[in-house]
């Protein structure tokens, strides 16, 4: 007899916590060129970024908190949650979408990023992360050779 996913008891919590992305980790054009290649790894088409994460926003099993205030509230002692704001998503033109994801532009570099545009950065990132953790840790690292033998003269 073979039992079905809902059928099997688990002996751990699913329960997941994940970090919001930093302002700061979204203050520079590099460290969006990173989480834009990440994005663009998933080979979805740019005009169906906006509906692919506000859906992952939706279906996220776990619960988000603000890195810069803490996992706990220091008064009641219990967990505080916070939300993605994906209402920055929705606002965005379909321009900045096509601009940023369309498979065109995906090498064209980033000089400068605009302020209206990092609230979006930064939502997009802490969704990307939260079905991801384990980039989340190199996404910022750069590699320091490209691992190939030295050039002889």
């Amino acid at each position: 007899m073979q039992r079905s996913e809902s059928q099997i008891i688990r002996p751990f919590c699913a329960d997941c916590y994940c970090p919001l992305l930093k302002p700061s980790d979204v203050a520079k054009p590099d460290q969006v060129m990173g989480i834009r290649k990440l994005i663009l790894s998933l080979q979805i088409h740019h005009a169906k970024l906006l509906d692919h994460f506000v859906d992952l926003n939706r279906d996220y099993n776990g619960r988000f908190f603000d890195a810069e205030l803490g996992f706990i509230n220091p008064v009641s002692g219990k967990f505080q949650e916070a939300f993605v704001n994906t209402d920055c998503l929705i606002e965005a033109p379909q321009e900045w979408w096509r601009d940023q994801f369309a498979s065109t532009n995906a090498d064209k570099k980033i000089l400068k990023l605009r302020s209206e545009a990092r609230p979006r950065w930064r939502a997009l990132g802490s969704i990307y992360f939260a079905y991801h953790p384990w980039q989340r840790a190199v996404w910022q690292l750069k590699v320091a050779n490209d691992n190939l033998p030295p050039k002889r003269p």
